[in-house]
């Protein structure tokens, strides 16, 4: 029996013994049991670690024993760890085993070229299985790529859609704003015309530019007044030189005698004195500027118009009309505007004034200069003051004459025009030099500047409501 029937020749199964050395997984490494009637024959796996002394896939040992009848003796091929061979000398090998070890090492080198392959498939395999892999995320990038590819589109046509609508609401909004853009000038011009008709004919209602009388505030008019009373103390103050009964002309004694009979005896009365001359020069400029007893502006009609205006006045006042509201605002409106005529085409008469000055200065010499010696220092300083306050006169009489309101001047109190006794009044009337206010009861010796009373607005309206802008000051007794 040659070598290869030997090694094919099946055995019978094996023991328990011998188990481990003839079952193998590996079909390739099955070990046959050769059985040359000397000795049995047994294959063992070995891994490729044994062999070579490397991690990797396992390559197959061959063990062989050998047994004999008459002695036993054993026989181990093993590869080496390092890869080299084990070679056995040939006085180990009986000479019938030297074709068994050929095909052994033959075997061997099949084995190893089939390992080799196995290898190589499995690194094929391996680079196949990560290709795949690869391309599977690959094809997992595509897909959300083209997910999200395809949603940006659809958000882009979406987005598009959008801005279509838009620019056509956009076209659409601006087409209308330009009709509403002319329709607006046009509104604008109608109302531009409209206006000027309104004030043409507020104009016309007014008096034009020409008889347009200016607003004036109570504040303004006050603030006039109390100018003016502040310049006659001053200017009373300066006269302060007593003089002969005899001294003074008529001229001025009328005006002393309009204020009290007892001027006589005021005058040298030092206490008095000085709230007489006050009396004095308001009397003055109530004759010389607003009883226009001079031209000093308005023109030469100023006085007469002056008159005109409080018979008019006094006549709406006094009766009982039913429409006396309306008619005293038409009334008040139209002489405002006169006014306001008179002012603008004369102006303050500085010719006139002068001349006032020049009059007035002569009727109170005998209040400011000595008898012995003349003082020009004082007559001029008397003169200068003098005009101050004609000048100061002259424009609270225009705010009086150009107001909407009825403003007038009056030195007697309603209360007291029945009665030839003066007694006080609160609402109309301020006591001289008096810390505690006087009772009704107590008498008026005589009244140093008369008072202020205002009817209605300075707008045209509400005629039936009165109040007094200035209080007349009287000296009690």
């Amino acid at each position: 029996m040659d070598l290869r029937d030997r090694i094919t020749k099946r055995e019978p199964a094996p023991g328990p013994q011998e188990a481990e050395y003839v079952s193998s997984p590996d079909p390739v490494l099955q070990l046959a049991s050769v059985d040359n009637g000397t000795r049995p024959v047994k294959l063992e796996k070995l891994s490729k670690n044994n062999l070579d002394g490397t991690s990797g896939p396992s390559f197959p040992r061959v063990r062989f024993e050998m047994e004999s009848n008459d002695h036993h003796h054993q026989a181990d091929i093993t590869q080496p760890s390092d890869g080299s061979e084990d070679c056995t000398t040939t006085e180990d090998i009986e000479p019938q085993d030297l074709p068994l070890m050929g095909f052994l090492h033959e075997t061997r080198a099949i084995l190893d070229q089939r390992d080799a392959k196995v290898e190589q498939m499995f690194a094929n395999t391996l680079q196949i299985l990560v290709s795949i892999a690869e391309n599977k995320d690959t094809q997992h990038n595509q897909n959300s790529a083209s997910v999200e590819i395809a949603d940006l589109k659809s958000m882009l046509m979406s987005e598009e859609e959008s801005h279509r609508e838009l620019s056509e609401d956009y076209r659409s909004l601006l087409q209308e704003f330009k009709q509403q853009g002319k329709k607006l000038e046009r509104t604008n011009e109608k109302l531009h015309d409209v206006l000027r008709e309104r004030d043409q004919l507020r104009q016309l209602l007014e008096g034009g530019p020409l008889a347009n009388s200016a607003k004036t505030t109570d504040n303004t008019i006050s603030s006039k007044w109390d100018e003016l009373s502040y310049n006659i103390r001053n200017l009373a103050h300066l006269l302060a030189n007593e003089p002969h009964v005899e001294q003074v002309g008529d001229f001025a004694a009328n005006r002393l005698r309009s204020l009290t009979t007892d001027y006589i005896a005021i005058l040298k009365d030092e206490e008095h004195y000085n709230a007489l001359m006050q009396g004095y020069l308001w009397t003055l400029i109530w004759e010389g500027v607003f009883k226009s007893g001079q031209p000093v502006w308005g023109g030469p009609q100023a006085s007469n118009f002056k008159i005109a205006r409080e018979s008019i006045f006094s006549r709406l006042l006094e009766g009982k009309m039913p429409d006396r509201p309306t008619s005293l605002a038409h009334a008040a409106r139209c002489l405002a505007q006169g006014s306001a005529i008179l002012r603008k085409l004369w102006e303050v008469n500085a010719g006139a004034v002068k001349r006032l000055v020049d009059t007035e200065i002569e009727f109170l010499k005998p209040f400011f200069i000595h008898r012995q010696t003349r003082n020009n220092r004082t007559d001029k300083k008397v003169n200068e003051q003098l005009t101050d306050i004609i000048n100061s006169a002259i424009e609270l009489d225009k705010m009086i004459m150009c107001s909407k309101a009825i403003l007038t001047i009056q030195w007697s109190v309603p209360s007291n025009k029945s009665s030839s006794i003066v007694r006080f009044d609160q609402e109309f009337m301020h006591c001289y030099r008096r810390e505690s206010q006087p009772s009704p009861k107590t008498r008026v010796k005589f009244v140093m500047s008369p008072f202020l009373y205002k009817s209605g607005t300075a707008d045209g309206q509400n005629y039936d409501t009165a109040m007094v802008l200035a209080k007349a000051v009287v000296v009690c007794n």
